[in-house]
């Protein structure tokens, strides 16, 4: 399933798409932690990024542009140029006062 799975995340990166992919897998017996097995579940597994067909339709006055594809160490990944926004989705965690609440109203709305 490890193959499924990168088969999907590769072709949904490559196209600009969110990087959301639902899997179904064979629950195995497990005592320690009770699990029965015998049935199917469905796991989903998000990755958070900024997909490029998203970045590249906001608009300017927004997103402040998108970086060009192949740029920089990841090809086709999509880095908002906005002052505040270059790190969505992953928006840096600060530990002391003002704290992880103290995004702005332009961030929390991306």
């Amino acid at each position: 399933k490890l193959a499924e799975l990168k088969r999907k995340m590769d072709a949904l990166y490559l196209a600009g798409r969110a990087l959301v992919v639902t899997l179904e897998l064979d629950l195995l017996p497990n005592v320690f932690w009770g699990f029965e097995g015998g049935r199917t579940i469905r796991l989903t597994l998000i990755y958070y990024n900024m997909p490029r067909n998203f970045a590249e339709q906001l608009p300017g006055d927004v997103s402040g542009g998108v970086t060009p594809a192949g740029n920089g160490d990841v090809p086709d990944r999509a880095q908002l140029l906005a002052p505040g926004l270059s790190d969505v989705p992953e928006l840096k965690i600060q530990l002391e006062p003002p704290g992880y609440t103290h995004y702005t109203k332009q961030q929390v709305n991306m």
